[in-house]
């Protein structure tokens, strides 16, 4: 019974979360991933291509899945143990979005989080793009920004400016298999930030694990009017990069954030550990 109502009340605390950070930082979108059920396709089988999908809890952004084996699919492997993530097969299976709104999104400062577990893909020197964009900035190979796993396992952010310079920051040490984590990308327009948290469920555990000073005029992302990939990569027009594994938690937000405001968000640990084991001693 406990255990049942600890879970009821982990994804009640993690809609209610969303809905608080949504109005205290400037969220564009945030996948949860909590509005499918484990083990189904983004988009079912006899459905339209594209048609189905997670709807993001701010703004509704539709992350898309292509059919029931080129699209992801809902899973209850998470990194908190409870509710729902995206499960991205290794057979080239991944999200896009089509909301014009989103994909045109060129912030000044910004941010973007995601959870990750990869369970292929660490041992045969492949490269492994988590959020990425299906297009150039300017009409070159490589894609608007890469938010990915380099091909030694080491974590990278890698993106495009507006005054049509390129920074990436390039973590210190080396992602595992068959581990979760937490990444956060972000730049003010001066600095990009890499952050790692290899114990997602502990706010704490946030480490600075690579920075870039950018000397650019206008460092603001820049305007890449194309689909944001989700379990892939794009490069010199094609599909690349594609990742077998877990993700949750994409979160996009208008704003350099510092590990404070990050997902796990601290005030949400302290509700379930304190009114939360409460909740369950009046109902045990």
């Amino acid at each position: 019974m406990k255990s049942r109502m600890l879970t009821l009340l982990c994804v009640a605390l993690m809609g209610a979360s969303a809905a608080v950070y949504a109005s205290a930082v400037p969220v564009v979108a945030y996948w949860n991933f909590e509005d499918g059920l484990a083990g189904q396709p983004f988009t079912p089988e006899g459905a339209p291509n594209g048609s189905g999908g997670s709807v993001d809890v701010v703004n509704g952004y539709l992350m898309r899945g292509w059919d029931n084996y080129w699209g992801p699919s809902w899973t209850d492997d998470t990194p908190t143990g409870v509710g729902l993530a995206m499960r991205n097969a290794e057979h080239h299976q991944d999200g896009y979005t089509l909301d014009a709104a989103l994909n045109q999104w060129s912030p000044a400062q910004w941010t973007i989080e995601a959870a990750v577990k990869l369970v292929g893909g660490i041992e045969d020197n492949r490269w492994s793009t988590f959020i990425g964009k299906d297009g150039s900035a300017d009409g070159g190979v490589f894609s608007g920004i890469y938010f990915q796993k380099t091909w030694d396992n080491f974590f990278r952010i890698d993106f495009a400016t507006a005054g049509g310079e390129r920074y990436d920051a390039v973590s210190t040490f080396q992602m595992e298999a068959d581990k979760w984590y937490r990444m956060a990308a972000t730049s003010d327009g001066s600095v990009l930030k890499l952050w790692i948290n290899d114990s997602p469920n502990d706010p704490g555990a946030w480490i600075l694990a690579a920075e870039t000073v950018m000397t650019g005029a206008d460092n603001g992302m820049a305007l890449v009017d194309s689909a944001w990939t989700f379990g892939r990569g794009w490069y010199n027009g094609g599909f690349v990069d594609h990742i077998d594994g877990y993700m949750d938690d994409i979160r996009f937000t208008e704003a350099a954030l510092t590990p404070t405001e990050f997902i796990p968000e601290p005030a949400t640990l302290v509700l379930l550990g304190m009114g939360g084991l409460a909740l369950l001693k009046r109902r045990s």
